[in-house]
C-alpha cells in the first residue's frame, strides 16, 4: 500500500470510494446523474452542475455508435462516400 494510502492523503479516489460517492443521497436529490445507454448497456453520467432556466442541459439519452453520422458528415463538408478520410494534423489537401 502506498504511504500516501496509509495516510489517507492520495490525489485520487480509490473505486470503492467512487461507487460510494456516486451512491450519495445527496447527488440523487440534486439530480447530478442521469443514464445513458449504447451498445454496451447503461451507464451514469455526470449532469452539468449548472441549471438554466427554459433550457434543457440534460445529456442525450443514447450514445452515437461507430459511424452513425459518417454520411452527413461527409455531406455537409463535401467528400464522396468513397472519397478518402485523410489522418493526421489536417484534412485539407493541398
Amino acid at each position: 500500500m502506498p504511504r500516501c494510502a496509509r495516510r489517507g492523503r492520495c490525489a485520487g479516489l480509490g473505486l470503492s470510494h467512487r461507487i460510494r460517492a456516486l451512491a450519495d443521497p445527496q447527488l440523487a436529490h440534486r439530480q447530478a446523474l442521469s443514464v445513458v445507454e449504447d451498445e454496451g448497456g447503461s451507464f451514469r453520467v455526470l449532469n452539468l452542475p449548472f441549471r438554466m432556466s427554459g433550457a434543457d442541459t440534460a445529456p442525450g439519452k443514447t450514445m452515437a455508435v461507430l459511424g452513425e453520422h459518417t454520411h452527413e458528415l461527409r455531406e455537409e463538408v463535401g467528400l464522396a462516400d468513397d472519397a478518402p478520410i485523410l489522418s493526421g494534423r489536417t484534412a485539407v489537401q493541398r
